[in-house]
């Protein structure tokens, strides 16, 4: 028998599991624990959707292959609750998924999904941050005596002062790498807040005092950041040295305060927004979060991982300033992808690109036309019709393809073609450049990731 979103908020309202309705009706939301999940009723009442999104983010590194591995071995265990992952950012969630068709939905049904998948979040997530810590799966499910979590950070192991700040900052991102890589290991994350992090300030103050050059404290005080704050913006630093730029609100309670569910992972994300050092990974001004340009920048040189900052990005007056080949310009082109959208979340940038670099790139090959080039790129945009806007989303994905990933997801093409725009603009290009065969599906599933078609070929640098 059918269910609908009504029959469902009736049973929540009996079993008192605080819910709220979405904006558009689609779905309902119920607050667990510092995760918010979500059900949705779907193929008219045939099915129901159980997620919990944000979750976290996947690490990059070494070991994702792991974590990946995990995530496989628990789909396989669990009845209720499997892991996904959005390549596109290394999105985790937690799903379920409940067919109703023929059988009787009932208030008991809805109700154990709802805690099981809860559960699930809590429990399943804290063992995938522990093999992503270093565990193996067989520890972290629980199975193997005298199994234990990585080295602890030892205090006694730290330099003597005066160190340098970049050795200092390494030595921040070594604690909290090893204290704090699994948010979950309570005792972890209040060694590090009670033993080590006191022992790193007491470093830098004494550095300060030998006569080193210290930019961390200046800034802290600048951006009216106090003691409490900096350490979150420190933790958040050693996890983009570990190539994770995202924390939750979960997370930020765990860190920031003395566990989950105190609320304040939401107040201080909100603080550290409005002081322009956090910002929202999906520009939507909630959780997942991610450290500014702001704070980033001006540790530039000493950072223990590679950033640029903004006066090291492409310029027009970087470009070439006479008339070039179709193949100089297609390099000229894949340098602009390469530095200035390496982070295409980075809205300020992409604006930069889309208001200064690439006029300046079409003009480039407007003056190397009337010298007498041959551009093929020039020949297709006429052809097809198309926009700046759209050369600019198929040249990223040409020059993407011989870069790094010749695979685009929509999340990368929204936030090229169209950034801080809903992601509907994004949909309507892909529709009409897949019409074309600019872009085609790489799977053939009418889905994506996306990649170039045999109409965007000239596109793609030799």
């Amino acid at each position: 028998m059918p269910i609908s979103s009504q029959t469902i908020c009736q049973w929540l309202d009996a079993a008192k599991l605080s819910y709220a309705v979405s904006p558009d009706q689609s779905y309902l939301m119920l607050p667990f624990a510092g995760v918010t999940e979500m059900v949705r009723v779907i193929e008219e009442g045939e099915a129901v959707v159980f997620q919990i999104t944000n979750l976290h983010s996947l690490t990059t590194g070494p070991r994702r292959a792991a974590c990946m591995e995990f995530m496989l071995d628990h789909n396989y265990r669990t009845k209720i609750g499997t892991f996904s992952v959005d390549n596109s950012d290394n999105e985790v969630r937690l799903e379920a998924f409940l067919a109703v068709e023929d059988t009787t939905c009932t208030a008991k049904m809805i109700e154990r999904y709802i805690r099981v998948l809860a559960s699930e979040a809590r429990t399943a997530v804290a063992q995938l941050r522990g093999v992503e810590a270093g565990q193996s799966i067989a520890e972290v499910v629980g199975g193997e005596p005298g199994s234990t979590p990585p080295t602890e950070f030892e205090v006694g192991g730290l330099p003597a002062a005066p160190v340098e700040e970049q050795v200092w900052l390494e030595q921040v991102h070594a604690a909290f790498s090893a204290q704090c890589a699994n948010v979950e290991l309570t005792d972890r994350v209040e060694t590090m807040r009670d033993t080590v992090w006191p022992a790193l300030q007491t470093l830098r103050s004494a550095s300060v005092q030998a006569g080193r050059e210290y930019l961390t404290p200046t800034l802290a005080a600048d951006l009216g950041l106090t003691a409490a704050e900096e350490y979150v913006v420190l933790f958040m630093l050693a996890r983009q040295a570990n190539g994770d730029r995202k924390i939750n609100f979960n997370e930020l309670d765990r860190v920031y305060s003395r566990g989950a569910q105190s609320g304040e992972g939401a107040a201080v994300a909100s603080r550290l927004t409005s002081l322009e050092v956090l910002e929202a990974v999906d520009h939507d001004d909630t959780e997942p979060f991610r450290l500014t340009r702001r704070y980033l920048d001006p540790l530039t040189a000493r950072l223990p991982f590679t950033h640029r900052p903004w006066k090291a990005l492409l310029r027009e007056a970087d470009l070439p300033a006479e008339a070039v080949s179709e193949v100089a310009w297609l390099a000229a082109v894949r340098q602009v992808v390469e530095i200035d959208l390496a982070d295409p979340g980075d809205l300020a940038v992409v604006a930069m690109v889309h208001e200064e670099v690439w006029p300046a790139l079409q003009r480039l090959r407007k003056k190397s036309l009337v010298a007498g080039q041959a551009f093929q790129t020039a020949q297709r945009v006429a052809e097809l019709e198309l926009s700046a806007a759209e050369e600019l989303l198929v040249a990223y994905i040409g020059a993407r393809a011989v870069t790094e990933d010749s695979r685009v997801w929509l999340r990368s093409i929204d936030e090229v073609h169209s950034p801080g725009l809903d992601k509907s603009a994004a949909e309507a290009v892909i529709t009409r450049l897949l019409a074309l065969n600019v872009l085609r599906c790489c799977d053939d599933d009418g889905q994506e990731p996306y990649t170039l078609g045999s109409a965007g070929a000239a596109w793609r640098p030799s």
